[in-house]
């Protein structure tokens, strides 16, 4: 149902994307051949059974994103939003997922820097879904998924835990998780 859901926001937003079968297209900002225009390359990615955003790190997702300060040598950052507990375990139960789509829950950002390239991602992903974002579009993109994340007392983001020796990190997020409020729908707000 959420794959069958995504699909159709997809689908709604075909003008605006080019899906990855194949080549890429590149990992950094380019000059559109129609205009002078820089675009920026965002995938939209599904491994398992969350679906996330792959954002380049670059000076505008850097200036925008407030939790990238913990990424410093990452290309990438692949951006995850889902139910507190349950995207943060390794022993999911059906227990688990039923409560996180019944009970209206807390959130994290699962956020990982990434140092391969985009074919890798692409190759690694289930599927992978390239937009390309207007500078305007990228920075708006950017603003929202800082804006996902809950303040501390030093206006950071709140870290919940930490895997792969800090090349993941989870963050406390200001959305509430449900049915009706997963991470497709947090991937279809952000664009």
């Amino acid at each position: 149902m959420k794959n069958l859901k995504l699909a159709v926001i997809l689908a709604l937003l075909t003008p605006y994307l080019s899906c990855c079968t194949g080549r890429p297209g590149g990992d950094a900002p380019y000059t559109s051949a129609d205009s002078d225009m820089r675009v920026y390359h965002v995938y939209v990615i599904n491994r398992n059974i969350h679906t996330g955003l792959v954002v380049p790190v670059n000076e505008i997702s850097k200036s925008r994103i407030t939790a990238l300060k913990y990424f410093e040598n990452a290309s990438y950052i692949d951006f995850g939003w889902g139910e507190e507990v349950v995207y943060q375990t390794s022993h999911e139960t059906f227990c688990m997922d039923l409560k996180a789509v019944t009970i209206p829950s807390s959130s994290v950002m699962r956020v990982e820097g990434l140092n391969i390239s985009i074919d890798s991602l692409v190759a690694w992903s289930y599927y992978a879904v390239l937009f390309r974002l207007t500078e305007d579009e990228f920075s708006g993109l950017c603003h929202f998924i800082d804006a996902s994340f809950t303040r501390g007392d030093d206006r950071g983001p709140v870290k919940t835990s930490e895997r792969s020796g800090g090349d993941i990190i989870y963050f406390q997020s200001v959305h509430t998780y449900c049915l009706f409020n997963t991470c497709n729908t947090w991937v279809a707000d952000a664009l």
